[in-house]
């Protein structure tokens, strides 16, 4: 894969997962969801599934709390593609 091609895959990846949660958070969520009896918490619940689904649905990003996209990104300092993970990250929001 050539570095250009690679970069553009990584940006879409970081775009997906703007509109998506991780299945592990997808499946905790569901999890406590169906323990609640509270109605208000059922609600949030309720309008967290519904977030996601339009999230994908929409082609948007989502967010849960804060309103803004946050990354945590790992890598070590040899990372092929650091000097590029500003842009990247800028235009897997904008995607």
């Amino acid at each position: 894969m050539q570095r250009e091609e690679a970069v553009r895959h990584m940006t879409d990846i970081m775009a997906f997962t703007g509109k998506r949660l991780p299945d592990d958070v997808r499946a905790k969520i569901e999890e406590l969801a169906k323990q609640e009896e509270e109605p208000l918490a059922k609600a949030i619940y309720q309008t967290m599934e519904r977030n996601q689904e339009l999230a994908l649905k929409l082609n948007r990003p989502s967010c849960q709390d804060t309103g803004a996209l946050q990354f945590f990104i790992k890598c070590g300092t040899a990372f092929p593609y650091m000097a590029e993970l500003p842009d990247l990250l800028r235009e897997a929001v904008v995607q």
